[in-house]
């Protein structure tokens, strides 16, 4: 989902979403599909938000209205909760997204560390 960015910008800020409510934890928007273009609902994992090259990104696949409606998932019960490898998957997913552009502008957000 395109979260910040514009077409002059280098980079663009994204979150990874999903279709699964059941998967959505407390840090999760699920947005019922009467807000969006698309006949499902929409999880926008708010925590999983990433940079990516804006030239890479391709075509939308839906919208989501400016009238949100929709809910929180329920907070993670540790690791032991079946959504922590998940959550996990999807942080790799994350890294493996956005580690090209970092690698190519590594200043981009100020000095390394």
């Amino acid at each position: 989902m395109l979260v910040a960015g514009r077409a002059a910008q280098a980079w663009t800020e994204v979150a990874l979403v999903h279709s699964a409510p059941e998967l959505a934890t407390s840090h999760d928007l699920i947005v019922d599909p009467a807000s969006t273009t698309v006949p499902w609902p929409v999880v926008v994992q708010t925590d999983l938000r990433f940079v990516v090259a804006t030239g890479t990104l391709s075509g939308a696949i839906g919208s989501v209205t400016l009238q949100l409606h929709g809910r929180c998932g329920t907070q993670l019960a540790g690791t032991a909760d079946r959504r922590w490898a998940f959550k996990a998957e999807e942080g790799a997913v994350v890294d493996r997204l956005q580690r090209p552009f970092l690698a190519a502008h590594p200043t981009i957000f100020g000095p390394a560390v």
